[in-house]
């Protein structure tokens, strides 16, 4: 099976604020400009009923950045996470599952082409499997 390490996720509490910060600290950019995800977009999900949420980019790495709106918060699993890249989610899945891991999600969701599912680890860590590299979900994205 294919894994690659494709981005890390983190919550802010300004995502305008951390881009700046980032920008300015490292000269990264936007690989995706902020934005709102609610309704039934964001129920999708199970992160929270309304976040924005943007990818910024480094040389060679890039961090995906949640912003939580509104007084409700989702579970400490749900947003931290890191994200791998691999050929088939549905056979990854069923490895995760078979080793131990549990799906946070019922099934995968669809962005566009790519098919991608929430998942943790025994000790409950959060891992994103999707099958489409970084410049492929930052084009779907864009597309929105």
């Amino acid at each position: 099976m294919f894994a690659a390490n494709q981005h890390v996720a983190v919550t802010v509490t300004d995502i305008d604020r951390a881009g700046s910060f980032y920008a300015e600290a490292f000269d990264a950019e936007w690989l995706w400009e902020p934005r709102l995800m609610e309704g039934e977009e964001a129920a999708r999900t199970g992160i929270a009923p309304a976040f924005r949420c943007g990818m910024i980019g480094f040389s060679e790495a890039c961090l995906e950045l949640f912003e939580l709106l509104g007084t409700e918060r989702p579970a400490p699993t749900s947003v931290p996470h890191f994200a791998l890249q691999v050929d088939d989610v549905d056979a990854a899945l069923a490895r995760i599952e078979a080793a131990g891991g549990t799906r946070l999600w019922p099934r995968p969701n669809v962005i566009g082409k790519i098919r991608v599912i929430y998942t943790a680890d025994p000790d409950g860590n959060v891992i994103e499997l999707l099958d489409a590299n970084l410049a492929d979900l930052v084009s779907t994205i864009r597309q929105g």
